[in-house]
């Protein structure tokens, strides 16, 4: 009898758990139900149904697809592909992965933490948080709804954050060669709120903030840095260093332009500084350092020339997606832009239902006047599914589609909208350490191929003992990829420097090595196709006998901005962005502190004072503000110092080989 028992109280053990298991593995497919499931699922790959109640599922399987269904759920394990599509309650998401595809649709929290090739979380649920732990090549992440805050902590080659809630912190840690954050309201401009924080390296970081009052905080560093505040309340803070700067303060059309209000501080350095303010209140407070800096705090006048994407080129835009109706479609469609091969800075978009491919084409021009982005949309028809090639097809009579020819048949809505610009970042490093690998710029994930090496300056004892330093400039090798030689002759020998850049193979951080050689005789020809080792006869100089400083580089990045037009219409010639309401009276600071080869100064607001100390090769203050002073403590080759308004002093302490000074206020003094 004890010889039955045992074998089957060994089934009863082994429930309805493990024959689902052992399905799994035979047939790729699981099934569980409503109760609280401990699922185990190892096997070449296949679909996990867990239904309702709190399940903890293990994955094994080169591809799997997890229905994690109602309740509070874990996934745990490593799949080539793993997706998980949940509906309410919390979700969690543990392990590697060649891909992870994580999609919520409804309330309840979605945390990840792992590391896999590329990573998308999709949480569309009316409420609850996204939180990422982790590492990957690629990191997207969307969360749209009513209420919701997004934390990222990990790295990536590219990280593209998209936070669209009425309610809801933004909150990024971390690095990776491309980040872009994107800060947006849901379904109500009016009451939408939160603050975007920014701790890391990238070598382009994009951060957009458009809800009505909410905060951006940068703390780090990135080749190239480019914050946009829109909206009516917050200010923005960059604390850090990057090679170009650019800080963009503004407001939404919707705005009450005397409610808007927002400081600009910014604490760091960076080869090209822009800063940009045009509400209504607020400071603008630089101190650090830059070879250029331009500051400009405008008012509602009208001597300055608007920036933001209302004037930016057509070429330099692009649009992504939208959702097409209309009084001849019915139901939404969500559409993927195609840019057209044809026909310049034109826009396709495009469904086809049983019947007819429809079309909508929206064409990008600049006004020749006023620089306006401005749009002309078309809706087009023809019969059968032409969707494929659709770029190089002709999209007019011509190509057989026919023209609607009635606002509103096809229309797009919510379209989104990309202003990206490639821009070549130019910067130095002060000196460069010796015989170690060094991680570049807190980690940032910067391409090796994106960065070039030009002029440095050689010094150190083997070169001249009382510290003379020698310039030198870059030579590209053809032997090593990412390799630059610096070479000089220097007495009998030929003292070099090689610098090889690099990514490191797990995280991608850039990372360089400096190394001296020297060898007897004249070897500068022909250098770039030389082996620089022993084997052809160098000799390493050791460590402390010389090495660069000073060295200039340039980083090739894209920046990108980010922004929504609500609807568009057709058949009429209309400005892309509608132009925000500037009327009424302004306030506002401006206090520079720091040094730059040019520094570019200019504020018109109704009430304001300019603060200037510190040094420039040129500096220009163009101050005409009704009320304010105007207040010079620095230096420069050329100064040039205009006061103009109603009533204020300029005054004027320092020193300069060409000052130009003109007080043209009504009321006021100049002491210069």
């Amino acid at each position: 009898m004890v010889f039955y028992l045992i074998p089957k109280r060994r089934v009863w053990l082994m429930g309805k758990p493990f024959w689902r298991s052992v399905e799994y593995f035979f047939t790729g497919n699981y099934s569980a139900d409503d109760g609280n499931n401990n699922i185990v699922a190892i096997g070449f790959g296949g679909q996990i149904h867990a239904y309702g109640g709190d399940d903890h599922v293990t994955v094994g399987s080169i591809g799997a697809t997890v229905y994690t269904g109602s309740g509070n759920d874990t996934v745990v394990g490593g799949s080539a592909y793993l997706k998980v599509e949940d509906s309410t309650g919390h979700l969690t998401v543990k392990g590697a992965a060649g891909y992870a595809d994580i999609n919520k649709s409804g309330d309840g929290n979605v945390s990840f933490a792992g590391a896999a090739g590329g990573v998308s979380i999709d949480h569309l649920g009316n409420h609850g948080d996204v939180s990422y732990g982790g590492a990957a090549a690629y990191n997207g992440i969307t969360r749209k709804g009513l209420s919701g805050n997004v934390t990222f902590a990990g790295a990536g080659g590219y990280n593209a954050l998209w936070h669209e809630t009425n309610q809801g912190n933004l909150s990024f840690t971390g690095a990776g060669a491309g980040n872009k954050l994107d800060r947006t309201w849901f379904n109500r401009y009016q009451g939408s709120h939160g603050d975007v924080t920014f701790d890391g390296a990238g070598a382009a970081n994009s951060i957009s903030s458009r809800v009505e009052t909410g905060n951006i905080t940068f703390r780090g560093a990135g080749a190239d840095n480019h914050l946009v505040r829109k909206g009516k309340v917050g200010d923005i803070t960059l604390q850090g260093a990057g090679a170009s700067n650019r800080i963009e303060r503004t407001h939404q059309a919707e705005d009450v332009y005397t409610q808007t209000r927002g400081n600009i501080r910014f604490e760091g350095v960076g080869g090209y500084n822009s800063l940009y303010s045009d509400v209504a209140h607020g400071d603008i407070d630089f101190s650090g350092g830059g070879a250029y800096n331009t500051i400009i705090r405008k008012g509602s006048g009208n001597d300055f020339a608007k920036e933001g994407m209302t004037n930016a080129k057509a070429d330099e835009i692009v649009l992504t997606k939208a959702v097409m109706s209309g009084s001849w479609i019915g139901q939404d469609h969500h559409v993927t832009a195609v840019k057209s091969a044809s026909e310049p800075n034109t826009y396709l978009f495009a469904f086809a239902d049983s019947t007819y491919t429809k079309i909508n084409k929206v064409q990008l021009r600049n006004d020749p006047q006023t620089g306006e982005l401005k749009y002309y949309s078309t809706a087009r028809y023809k019969e059968g599914n032409h969707l494929s090639n659709l770029a190089n097809q002709d999209i007019s009579d011509n190509g057989g589609f026919t023209a609607v020819n009635i606002n509103g048949a096809y229309t797009l809505s919510d379209l989104k909208v990309e202003h990206q610009q490639s821009v070549t970042v130019h910067a130095v490093e002060k000196s460069l350490t010796e015989y170690e690998w060094v991680t570049y710029a807190n980690g940032a994930v910067i391409d090796a191929k994106e960065v070039s090496l030009s002029d440095a300056k050689m010094g150190g004892h083997a070169i001249y003992a009382d510290g003379t330093k020698v310039d030198v400039k870059a030579v590209k090798s053809n032997r090593q990829p990412n390799t630059y030689i610096y070479a000089k002759v220097l007495g009998p020998y030929t003292k070099i420097v090689v610098v090889e850049l690099a990514n490191d193979p797990e995280t991608g951080a850039l990372k360089y090595q400096a190394r001296s050689w020297y060898k007897e005789g004249d070897h500068t020809a022909n250098i770039a196709n030389q082996d620089i080792s022993s084997a052809t006869g160098y000799n390493p100089m050791g460590k402390g006998g010389y090495s660069l400083s000073d060295l200039h580089y340039s980083v090739n990045a894209v920046r990108s901005t980010s922004e929504t037009v609500a609807d568009i219409e057709e058949y009429t010639d209309q400005t892309l962005f509608k132009p925000a309401n500037d009327s009424g009276e302004s306030s506002g600071d401006v206090r520079f502190n720091g040094a730059g080869g040019g520094n570019v100064i200019k504020s018109n607001v109704t009430r304001g004072n300019v603060h200037f100390k510190g040094g420039g090769i040129a500096n220009v203050i163009l101050h005409s503000s009704q009320f304010g002073h105007t207040e010079f403590n620095g230096g420069g080759a050329a100064n040039v110092i205009v006061k103009s308004g109603e009533e204020g002093d300029l005054t004027f302490r320092g020193a300069g080989l060409a000052n130009v000074l003109v007080h043209q206020s009504q009321q006021g003094k100049m002491d210069g």
